[in-house]
């Protein structure tokens, strides 16, 4: 693994203090579907020849590199890179063979037009600024792609336990977090016109996160703004959202919960 000066990486407070265990992360995030993978893998622009056929961006434990690799079937040169040691530490531990890079998006230790595709997997909300979207276009190629896609909780379906969770988290936690579901990506694309007009395509009720209320609670305590709180105020998160499962007419039943996402994946062309 490349290493950078960590005193270059400038972070938000939100990722210093909630991503400090990438095996907890790496655990309990929900997975990505075949279907997402291979209509991610279908947008690429694969035609030129340059060093890295895709650079991954905010790639953590490589939860969508190992997705990427399973469902290649044209040996792709991918490049993982991501800011924080300990989660690109986990992403080598279970993939080695992967070539990985410690950096932000901010500051790419790449050369002008190195790379043929860049994808940012439940990662572009932590760096949607101009200076990241500007080194971005600066390594792809001309024609390059740039796609990105997130999970998403499901709230079309007030009747389930995943809305109730989705409002509460919205309403009382995210707060000043980055997040995707505050679309500021969209504004910093807007302002920038070095990229075609990005395309979107959402699979509803796509992928479901399934497990005991232990494991839902281990992966909602791996969202940042859960995982950063002081001790005492994981602890009251935890009791309410507890009291909302044990308390709603269909979850308290069952043994077993789904969290059910939505999957949203939007692409542009460099131009």
């Amino acid at each position: 693994m490349e290493k950078l000066n960590n005193d270059a990486i400038i972070l938000h407070a939100n990722v210093v203090e909630g991503f400090k265990s990438g095996d907890s992360y790496n655990s309990h995030r929900p997975d990505y579907t075949e279907e997402t993978t291979n209509f991610v893998l279908n947008k690429l622009n694969l035609e030129t020849e340059r060093a890295y056929d895709i650079l991954e961006l905010g790639a953590g434990t490589g939860i969508f590199t190992r997705k990427l690799l399973e469902y290649d079937t044209k040996d792709l040169r991918i490049l993982a890179a991501d800011p924080l040691e300990n989660f690109l530490e986990k992403l080598k531990l279970l993939s080695p063979d992967v070539e990985t890079l410690q950096c932000s998006a901010e500051s790419i230790p790449l050369p002008d037009c190195s790379v043929k595709n860049i994808i940012c997997a439940q990662s572009l909300h932590w760096f949607s600024n101009k200076k990241a979207i500007r080194e971005m276009h600066r390594v792809l190629v001309p024609r390059g792609r740039l796609v990105f896609l997130w999970n998403v909780r499901d709230k079309t379906r007030p009747s389930d336990i995943t809305c109730d969770i989705a409002k509460y988290i919205e309403d009382s936690l995210i707060k000043d977090s980055p997040n995707q579901s505050k679309k500021a990506w969209a504004g910093v694309f807007e302002d920038f016109h070095g990229f075609s007009s990005v395309e979107d395509h959402v699979f509803l009720q796509h992928l479901k996160h399934s497990g005991t209320i232990d494991f839902i609670m281990s992966y909602l305590k791996s969202l940042s703004y859960i995982s950063k709180l002081e001790q005492s105020e994981q602890e009251n998160v935890e009791r309410t959202i507890r009291e909302m499962i044990s308390n709603h007419p269909e979850a308290k039943n069952r043994d077993i919960v789904d969290i059910v996402f939505n999957t949203e994946i939007h692409w542009c062309e460099k131009q």
